[in-house]
Order: C-alpha cells, then structure tokens, then sequence
C-alpha cells in the first residue's frame, strides 16, 4: 500500500509527483516504543498491526530525528526518508497510458489513433435563427461531459489539461449568407466561448473566434463571424480552467444578415438603418435599378432607364470631329505612360476623352493633338480606361515631326462598335495647360494588308512598311529561311542550314506581348570571364553564368528588350550574336550592369529581322564566385516601325 503515499499536483501546466510528508495509522514499529506509552502497539496493546489488528512490530530502530518511530498520519514526529525517482527520470509522465480511449483530443491507449470509436458525442445540431432573431441553448458542465484543451481566445495556444466541453453545431439554412454572434452566461462560474468550423471534433485546429471575459468572468461575447448559405458552424462553450465545472450556462446565438437580403419586402434585413432601396445593398436589385435589364450600345450607359452616349462617335469618312478643354491645377493627375506605353512614374493633368466607332465597318482614324502655352502628350487606351494603373495603352505620341506644340497618332484602327480614350495630358510633372485642342479625323478606307514587301509603300497605311510590316512575315525578302529545305538534324539560320543549337532556342512573343523565365545562377553553373557593359574583355575569370538562346519563329521584323531582375542578388546581362562562344567575346552585341539598380539590368532594341534570326541571352553573377536565389528574365517584343 506504499505506492498511495506520493501525491500528485498540478503546478501550472505540468504535473509531478511529490512525496508526502503525511502520517498513516500508528505504526509500532518496536515492540518496546509507542506514542502513547504503551509497548509496541497502536492501540495500547503489544503488538498490533497499523490498522489494529494484532502483531504489527515493524522494528526496533529509532526515527531520522532520533525518536521512535511515530504514525503515517499527519501526527507530528513522523520521520520518512524522502522520495527518490528512480534512474533520474521523471516522477511521473503527464499523461499515463491507459487501457481506455477517451474523449480529450489525445491518443490515450497509444494505438495512434485519436479518440477513435463513439467515444466523442457528436455536436448537438441547431438550426441557426431568421436574421434579428435568436437560439438560446441552456446546458452544464460536468464530470460526464466530454474533454478538450481548448485554445485562447485567439485561437493561437492550446492550453494544457483537460476542460469540460459542450458543442452545438450551427447550421444556417435561412438561404441566405449570415453572421452569428454569440454570448454564453457561466452563472457563479467562469467559462470560455470559441466558434469552430463545421465537424469539429478535441483535436481540431480549425478554430475561427475565441473569448474568455465579457465586462465580467461571468459571461463571454463572439461578435460577426460570417456563416454562408447552407454552410455550418460549431459553437463551444467550455470551462475556464481544467477539471472544474458549470452548473448551468446559457449560450444565445443571435442572427443578423451581412447585406440587404430582399430589397421589396419593407424589411431591414442587415439592421443597418437602411431598408430596401435605400440600402446600397440594392442599388443594383431589379426592384431598385430603372437599369436593370437594359442593354446598351458600345459606348453607352444606361442613366434611368435610358441609355446615352458617353463616347462621342466618329464622323463619316473625310470629317473629324474636335473637342477643346484645358488642363488646371487642382483637376485629376494619373502617372502618364510615355509615347510607347512604357512607365514613367510621372504625375500630369490629363482630361478622358471616348470615341467609338458605330458605323458596320472597321475605320481608320488620325487623332491630333495641339498644345497652346505647354508642351504635351497624347495617348490612346483600351475602354475601360483605368488612370488608376495607367495599363491598357495602346498608341501614343509625344512630339509629332519634333514639334513641341503637337502630337499626332497618324492611323488607329477602330472595329465596329469599338471603343477607345484619347487622352490629353501635359508632358511636365502637374504643368498646367490654359488650352488643348484634340482632332479625331475618320481616313479613307486603305488596303487591309501590304501588298508588295519590297517597294517602301505603306499600302495598308498602319504605320509599318515592307519587311517591318507583320503582314510581310512569310515574304521571301523578308525571310531568308522561307523558301530553305534542310535535312533531318540541320536548321535554317539566315537562310543557311546548320545543326540544331543547344540547348533548344526559345522562340519570342508575339508583337506586344513578353515572355517570362524564372531561374537561378548557383554555384553548379559554369563560369567564365564576362566582359564588361561595352563588350570589352577585361573581366577576370570565375563568373557563374547561364544561357538563354532566342530566336525569331512568328516571322517578320522584331525588336526584343530584355529585362533581368535579380532579386535580392547582383547580376550582369549580355546579348550575343550566334554561335555563343564563352571563351571569346567577339560576338557579344550589347551588355548592361545596371538599370537604376543593382537589382535590374536591361537592354534594349535587340533586333531579330526575319524568321529564323537568333541570339543568345547570357545571364552571369556580377561578382566572382557569387550565386543568385532567383532572377526573372522578361522578353518584350515590339515590331519594327
């Protein structure tokens, strides 16, 4: 019966055993000594047992403190040895392993599984209330409930030990989205309240909401946790410290909807203050929007019920139709993109300008642009225009001919029922103008293509001409490779047969689209001695470098700019001619360390004229030895005009 003498206590989060220091029954452990004078017994009689019973002497030998040998019990004078673990280990494990699985969140009978079985009562199932209405649950916690350790109220720490649980599995089936909010009142106790995710069950993680104390350790609070149509959601109420009990407690799930639910039933449904069509919730509802249902042209809106333009129509073949304004201090500001759409990062005034082409065919048109005391900028952007991201650019022109005071897109191509923005903007940073004057002239019909690829005419007048003309891509002037048959294993490069690079080329974007390549220089690269920004040798040896060889397969006249952003490392980039040859520099093109950073390379109007035409990208660290984490490489291709 030893083993019952070692207590066990909590102490903050953890368990341990302690020896006790208390007394049991009399032990007479010398026939010749006892606490009450009598020989070697525990009730006056020689030779009692500790619990009475006769012929208990246990020895003769005195206590550590020099008397006899007193009780077990809590009397005075009882000198134990103390309590020694054995080997140094722990007194006793947290959590002993028993033969019973029980409902807590822990494998307790070590099969690795976690309350296996039915040992877990299912959540009690609830519908969840109409919005401005309530379920009130009344429950208890006791030594029958089942356990968890529950979370904090930030559902971040689990806490150690076991707390009683009750669970009421929400269900919103008002076919609406919701948010529940609720409350739990502990009595002459304290609890804790946490909402969950649907099938909850000790172990979960999903945990979305907690609360310990509201105003009070007798109540808790969880306000406007969203609950979707049809969906669930598990709401616990628990004990606020372990192994203790609730006596009574009322949880109160309170119901409101997040929105304007029916926008004609004279109802506030989110209890905003709002009802029906005065909630903006329903400013788009059938019931509220005289728009709703009507469908209007490119390039108009519906305003009441009826639709108006808000793009000005092109006029009619040979006509242009003009507007005029001015560009104050104080009006709207975008960052203007330049000429050709690049970024800028510079703030002008600019004014919006619609025009759409409602005619059955497709019009060309030339937009001009006339600066009266500033110089400007005109651009054109897909609808809808967006000044807030400045994308969508399509065409622009800063100085048309190397006039400050104009600027001319000289032919845009309108589909039917296409809509684009002219935009007027100044060229200096928040320069205001006193006056702008904008031209949209409708042109003649042209070609739809060009015709000839060799006589320097613009036939179908789009800006392009002969080879750099995307419709001259398959031309035999354009494309030394178009009429060259090579054998199996060869390749065409400006119009000669030679053997297929490696690695395998890459071949450019369309016109106006990039494309992109994420990779890493590591120390598994070779290395070589890179030259510098002009292509002069020079550079010592040791630089780990990669390939990326390019080549024309879309046909017809292209530019490529090249971009490398090396993250958080230093790279240096190159533009070989082929064949790439890392021992010998002279074929190298163009090179740049850095563009603005240390982080950034580019170059730009890499020239790649006809199908077939290749170079080779060579991406290197700009220090020896060094590595790059990760680069992205960006691959621009534009036409040449």
């Amino acid at each position: 019966m030893i083993r019952y003498l070692s207590i066990v206590v909590m102490l903050g989060a953890h368990w341990a055993c302690v020896p006790s220091g208390g007394r049991g029954d009399v032990d007479d452990r010398d026939a010749s000594t006892q606490t009450d004078g009598a020989a070697g017994d525990a009730d006056g009689s020689p030779g009692d047992r500790i619990d009475g019973s006769p012929g208990d002497d246990r020895d003769a030998a005195a206590d550590a403190d020099g008397g006899v040998d007193e009780d077990l019990d809590a009397s005075p004078g009882d000198d134990m040895a103390p309590f020694e673990p054995v080997d140094g280990g722990p007194v006793a494990d947290m959590y002993p392993p028993t033969t019973d699985e029980r409902c807590n969140g822990r494998d307790d009978d070590g099969d690795d599984a976690v309350d296996e079985g039915d040992v877990c009562p299912p959540p009690q199932s609830v519908r969840l209330a109409d919005p401005g209405d309530f379920v009130r649950l009344d429950s208890q916690l006791n030594e029958d409930s089942p356990m968890w350790q529950r979370f904090d109220a930030a559902c971040g720490v689990r806490s150690a030990g076991d707390f009683p649980y009750k669970a009421w599995r929400v269900v919103n089936e008002t076919g609406f989205d919701q948010t529940l909010s609720v409350t739990g009142a502990w009595g002459e106790s304290d609890g804790f309240l946490h909402v969950f995710g649907d099938d909850f069950d000790p172990s979960s993680e999903d945990c979305l909401a907690g609360n310990d104390d509201d105003d009070g350790t007798a109540t808790s609070r969880i306000d406007e946790v969203p609950i979707a149509a049809d969906a669930a959601l598990t709401v616990i109420a628990s004990t606020y410290s372990p192994e203790t009990w609730v006596p009574a407690l009322t949880v109160e799930v309170h119901t409101a909807a997040n929105r304007e639910q029916r926008c004609d039933d004279g109802l506030d449904d989110d209890r905003d203050g709002a009802t029906d069509c005065d909630d903006g919730d329903c400013a788009a509802d059938a019931a509220c929007d005289p728009c709703f249902g009507v469908m209007c042209a490119a390039g108009a809106r519906c305003n009441g019920g009826e639709c108006s333009d808000y793009a000005t129509p092109i006029a009619a073949v040979g006509e242009a139709i003009a507007f005029d304004g001015s560009l104050r201090a104080g009006g709207p500001t975008f960052d203007r993109p330049t000429a050709a759409c690049n970024a800028t990062g510079q703030t002008v005034y600019f004014a919006p300008i619609p025009i759409v082409n409602r005619g059955p065919e497709p019009r060309m048109v030339q937009i001009d642009g006339r600066w009266s005391d500033v110089d400007g900028t005109l651009l054109v952007f897909a609808e809808p225009f967006d000044p807030r991201t400045a994308a969508g650019c399509i065409a622009g022109d800063e100085d048309f001919d190397g006039r400050r005071v104009g600027s001319r897109i000289e032919r845009l191509r309108l589909e039917p029922g296409e809509v684009v923005v002219v935009v007027a903007t100044t060229f200096g940073a928040e320069t205001p103008m006193d006056r702008y004057e904008v031209t949209v002239t409708t042109l003649p019909d042209a070609a739809d293509t060009e015709l000839l690829c060799g006589d320097r005419v613009d036939e179908d007048r789009d800006g392009s001409i002969d080879c750099g003309d995307w419709d001259c891509a398959e031309a035999p002037e354009c494309n030394p490779c178009a009429d060259v048959a090579c054998a199996a294993g060869l390749r065409c490069l400006d119009g000669v047969c030679g053997p297929v690079r490696e690695p395998a080329p890459i071949s450019i974007a369309r016109e106006g689209q990039s494309l992109v390549i994420v990779g890493a220089i590591t120390d598994a690269d070779p290395r070589w001695a890179r030259p510098g920004e002009d292509c002069a040798a020079g550079a010592e040896g040791g630089h780990h470098y990669q390939v990326v060889p390019l080549v024309n397969e879309i046909g017809g006249n292209a530019l490529v700019s090249v971009t490398a952003d090396w993250g958080a490392g230093d790279g240096f980039l190159h533009v070989f001619s082929e064949p790439f040859d890392p021992g010998d520099v002279a074929g190298c093109l163009a090179g740049n360390d850095d563009d603005g950073s240390t982080q950034r390379s580019r170059i730009d109007d890499v020239r790649m004229q006809w199908r077939g035409a290749g170079v080779v990208v060579v991406l290197s660290t700009y220090g020896v030895g060094q590595e790059i984490a990760q680069y992205t490489l960006r691959l621009t291709t534009e036409p040449i005009r």
